[in-house]
């Protein structure tokens, strides 16, 4: 297989008397692009609410992206370069009350490295299981 797709979402009402929303979902993609090549990206949200004295506030949310490309020297040693796009719309508390700033966070890196695995392989040989660390995924 050269693809592979992880997806995952989560949804939580509570926090007593101030009824927090909270959504998240995740998604992240791996693709084998050629022998020792290797593609990944992923894509994050968070979102929270809250109410207090009859009032449900402005969501804060946090959105992040990445992508990186990867090539394999050998099965412990690979180099990559990336990219990390994050935004945010934070939520501070003053005396309880939930208060949104006027603006939004954002940050962006470039990454560029070399990685060493120092395990290259898992094994359990009584339940017939043996395969090399796969990189990638969420």
């Amino acid at each position: 297989m050269r693809w592979q797709a992880d997806i995952a979402g989560g949804f939580r009402y509570g926090d007593g008397p101030n009824r927090q929303l909270l959504a998240s979902s995740d998604l992240g993609l791996t693709y084998i692009v050629a022998d020792r090549w290797l593609a990944t990206g992923a894509f994050t949200s968070l979102t929270t609410s809250y109410y207090h004295e009859g009032t449900r506030f402005s969501p804060a949310w946090v959105v992040r992206a990445s992508g990186q490309l990867s090539y394999f020297f050998e099965d412990r040693w690979s180099a990559f370069v990336g990219v990390d796009q994050q935004q945010a719309r934070p939520q501070f508390f003053f005396n309880d009350t939930p208060e949104s700033p006027a603006g939004f966070q954002r940050q962006t890196q470039v990454q560029v490295g070399l990685t060493y695995r120092p395990a290259g392989r898992f094994e359990a040989r009584g339940l017939g299981v043996a395969e090399r660390v796969a990189p990638g995924g969420i």
